[in-house]
């Protein structure tokens, strides 16, 4: 039988629905006999449902997107960001690295 202590530990990943089922089965056979564990992963949950619905969503500043480009590996860049040349080749276009290499 699942302890308290592991049962708060797996109750990020049951809320998130990304326990195994013997996982989850053994955490809600907990949740069934544990006063505790059930007031807790009820607050967790609502917790996380407003989490969900609010617009948490924001843009990165523009100087930031630059930044983080600048610093990602792929070919060398021009000043605009853009790759320099070309993906070439039979399957240029293709694939997503190819597309990717040539986005700006």
């Amino acid at each position: 039988m699942m302890d308290h202590e592991q049962a708060l530990q797996l109750l990020p990943g049951y809320i998130d629905e990304e326990l195994s089922l013997s996982e989850s089965l053994d955490f809600e056979r907990h949740l069934a006999t544990c006063e505790e564990c059930r007031r807790i992963y009820e607050q967790d949950r609502q917790v996380n449902a407003q989490l969900r619905q609010a617009d948490l969503r924001m843009d990165a500043p523009p100087e930031l997107v630059k930044r983080i480009k600048a610093a990602l590996p792929g070919p060398p860049r021009s000043g605009n960001g853009c790759a320099i040349g070309s993906a070439g080749g039979p399957r240029a276009g293709r694939s997503v690295g190819h597309r990717l290499a040539r986005w700006c």
